[in-house]
């Protein structure tokens, strides 16, 4: 069997099977051999969910509006549920105020009651069996919360998704110790270790001198001493579960491995790891056998052993919109990069009302997902994957050339002729001959990781890095100029003389390319990692991780609007400015499911005219 929509989490329930959400609200339940049970949906909750526990027989979900649900564990019918626009408290709220819509996994039960975030930043308290609601209190931190322990005895642990850790009393919210565990981002989970009395929590960014260059998980004792510190990943890490005895531990994340510890001693040692997983990791648990669930980002679940072997999978029709990329051989044509390869697309009625998109080829490679694309003009294009290949290939699907790398590799960026490439990957960065391959230069980023990358007006050749920070050098090579944006790099691209800074943080800054001074800095009302943004005429266009796209002027940081909340993960923006005498731009907007939006751009903002849903396994 397949689920129809992509899982978003899985946790183990004692007794029933394994529990899994979706990304539009549903529940699910699966037994360890991933047939599938029974499923439930609550009518007036279409949003992803992410916040999930249970207790007792029932269940209990938060979805990313902050829609509370309380379900029936036998037979997954929901059996209360409070809306998130009316679930605050009595305090002052901004007139016309609606909840955030965030992804976040803040909940728990404890001593019958239900303590959870709602759409404004507090912590509604709810009976968890009458579904009362008996308090709204402001929370006892400025973000969001993330992660609720209540493994040890005596204590409970509250995470945020600012790197702050609360150990304390939950029912009188008294948390005596506080501690900094991540200089910047989520602690997404936080567990008891029964063997050593201990705590571990993973990171996402890391700390101090680490920060956005490597992270793990960090031990600590009850009262907030630092007792082990591991750095083994590049990446958030998402996931942590015990064995039944606590004697292994197992860490995996958005690098797409399982970091497996031998936890018997009270050094732990990093013994092995379980790799590679198609994508990256967002969810995993232990079954009753002992076999771990890995649930990867495409929506896949896979049952592995303690030692790494494939035991089952549970597949899903991947599909996602990683960019969009003009096609020089066709008006109105675009390549764009998806999770099994590369489409070619057509743009058709686009002075209609209601214009379309025509998938005009398909190629399926053999490479795994594609990160990103780049058309050339004499018809090949260029590109990326996750697995680590970098490609170039014909309109037949022909292979010219084939460079393996390491895994992961991120971005890739050919100069104005086609003759050159930039890529940026976890390595480093290089710039290699786009007409055969070779590596030309390896480019001084000081040890740090690649994310994205871009040629100047002038051939500059520009790097972003995991850690913010962005090089320029010139065309013999030698730095020009770094600077620090505060955050992370997602995506880069030029715009005029600048070059434009998607990321972590600092959401959108343009960085002049002659000096490195910002120009700009658009980031209100975003929640969450910024993944593209587009310039059309005097807007900023930026989509994030918190399901939005906010428009700005790109004179002033002022922010005109904001859509939210998308179906999924927004990933990819391409623009089509009006020719011929048309006025008329249209905006592309692609992510996670395979959704294509036209969106027509107005004054009132970007105007959604229709979505395709572009195919999945093709050439299967």
């Amino acid at each position: 069997m397949k689920l129809t929509q992509r899982a978003a989490r899985v946790v183990r329930v004692e007794g029933h099977g394994l529990l899994v959400t979706d990304i539009r609200g549903g529940l699910h339940l699966l037994d360890e051999d991933f047939e599938l049970i029974r499923s439930g949906r609550n009518p007036e909750s279409v949003a992803p969910v992410y916040a999930v526990t249970t207790s007792g027989d029932f269940a209990y979900t938060k979805d990313a509006r902050g829609t509370v649900t309380q379900w029936s564990l036998h037979s997954l019918h929901p059996v209360n549920s409070l809306d998130a626009q009316h679930l605050r408290g009595d305090g002052e709220y901004l007139e016309g105020e609606e909840p955030s819509t965030l992804i976040n996994r803040g909940i728990c039960v404890w001593q019958d009651k239900l303590y959870v975030n709602n759409g404004y930043m507090e912590i509604a308290v709810i009976d968890a069996r009458t579904f009362d609601l008996i308090e709204v209190r402001p929370s006892i931190t400025d973000h969001f919360l993330e992660w609720f322990c209540t493994e040890r005895p005596g204590e409970q642990c509250v995470a945020d998704k600012h790197g702050n850790l609360y150990i304390g009393d939950l029912a009188a919210f008294d948390f005596p110790v506080h501690v900094r565990l991540d200089d910047k981002l989520n602690l997404h989970r936080v567990r008891y270790d029964r063997r050593h009395d201990r705590y571990w929590v993973t990171q996402d960014a890391g700390e101090d001198d680490a920060l956005y260059v490597a992270n793990g998980v960090v031990v600590i004792s009850p009262d907030g001493r630092m007792l082990h510190n591991f750095k083994f990943a590049a990446d958030d890490v998402e996931a942590l579960e015990f064995d039944d005895t606590f004697s292994f531990a197992y860490c995996a994340g958005f690098e797409g491995e399982i970091t497996v510890f031998d936890n018997r001693e009270s050094e732990p040692r990093i013994v092995r790891t379980i790799a590679p997983f198609r994508h990256q990791i967002t969810d995993m648990t232990i079954t009753s056998r002992g076999d771990l669930v890995v649930l990867t980002q495409d929506g896949q679940m896979e049952r592995v052993s303690p030692e790494g072997e494939r035991l089952a999978r549970l597949d899903f029709d991947s599909r996602c919109v990683w960019d969009i990329q003009p096609d020089p051989l066709t008006e109105d044509g675009y390549l764009v990069a998806t999770d099994t390869g590369v489409l070619a697309v057509e743009l058709t009625d686009v002075e209609a009302s209601h214009p379309n998109v025509r998938v005009t080829r398909q190629w399926d490679l053999g490479l795994g997902f594609v990160r990103r694309v780049r058309p050339l003009a004499d018809g090949t294009f260029l590109g990326v994957t996750r697995s680590g290949s970098l490609f170039r290939h014909d309109r037949d699907g022909e292979s010219l050339w084939r460079v393996p790398f390491a895994p992961h590799l991120h971005d890739l960026s050919p100069d104005a002729g086609g003759e050159r490439v930039l890529v940026a990957a976890n390595e480093g960065a290089f710039e290699h001959d786009a007409r055969t391959g070779e590596r030309l230069r390896t480019l001084d980023l000081a040890g740090l990781v690649a994310w994205t990358c871009a040629y100047g007006p002038a051939g500059e050749l520009l790097f972003g890095t995991r850690n913010g920070v962005v090089f320029c050098f010139e065309p013999s090579g030698e730095q020009r100029w770094r600077v620090e944006l505060g955050g992370y790099c997602k995506r880069m691209q030029r715009h005029e003389d600048t070059v434009l800074v998607t990321g972590g943080e600092f959401a959108v800054k343009a960085v002049d390319v002659a000096t490195g001074k910002v120009t700009g800095h658009w980031f209100d009302m975003l929640e969450n990692t910024v993944e593209s943004a587009a310039v059309i005429g005097d807007r900023v266009y930026a989509t994030s991780y918190g399901l939005q796209m906010a428009v700005y002027e790109t004179r002033s940081p002022e922010v005109l609007g904001v859509v939210e909340p998308f179906q999924d993960f927004p990933k990819a923006l391409a623009r089509r400015t009006g020719r011929d005498g048309s006025p008329r731009n249209l905006l592309l907007v692609g992510g996670r499911g395979g959704f294509l939006q036209i969106r027509d751009v107005t004054e009132e903002g970007p105007l959604l005219l229709r979505t395709v849903y572009l195919p999945a396994g093709y050439g299967k």
